[in-house]
């Protein structure tokens, strides 16, 4: 019985990682290009979509390093999430970022 425990939580912790792997953006911590065709399909009729690139991205990797540029990224995107928390934010690619707003209906 231990051992099919073991298994199980051995094969659940492989599935997270896999599900993980290919839905997030490690460096960030955000949904990734993947998650955005999915989650696509279930938005309301009401939304507004966004693509935020960040210009020079090569340059800033050159000058800085990836570490930085991460950390940059991150502060970033820790930014656009305080402007609107139901904001959902996607990382479309190294220097691209897709915004869904949700429409508020005001009465």
């Amino acid at each position: 019985f231990v051992f099919f425990v073991a298994a199980l939580l051995m094969f659940v912790n492989g599935a997270y990682k896999i599900y993980y792997a290919a839905y997030y953006d490690s460096e960030t911590g955000i949904f990734n290009q993947n998650a955005y065709l999915i989650h696509a399909e279930q938005f309301p009729l009401k939304y507004c979509a966004c693509l935020a690139r960040i210009d020079n991205y090569n340059h800033l990797l050159q000058a800085f390093g990836q570490k930085q540029v991460q950390h940059l990224l991150q502060m970033i995107v820790a930014k656009i999430a305080d402007c609107d928390n139901n904001a959902e934010i996607y990382r479309a690619d190294s220097d691209v970022l897709i915004l869904i707003f949700y429409n508020k209906d005001r009465n």
